[in-house]
């Protein structure tokens, strides 16, 4: 599988579950923009732990993930 389909099948399988019981609305703990957009345009390397567990727990990170990702994609 390759990293792009692995991380679309990630946030998928996390989107409903995240918003359903962790909306995290005062952004508690968020890693920053600078650090989802290196998760949305990074192709080899994964990023920290730290940072895809704190995605796991925040459907407002998981958002913007999701929108960063489709920008890169259209622009490609």
């Amino acid at each position: 599988m390759d990293r792009e389909k692995e991380l679309d099948d990630f946030i998928a399988a996390f989107d409903r579950l995240v918003h359903e019981e962790r909306p995290n609305p005062d952004r508690i703990g968020c890693p920053g923009l600078p650090a989802l957009t290196t998760l949305a345009n990074e192709s080899v390397l994964l990023p920290s732990d730290s940072v895809l567990d704190h995605i796991r727990n925040c459907a407002i990170c998981l958002d913007e993930l999701r929108k960063l990702r489709l920008t890169i994609k259209r622009s490609q």
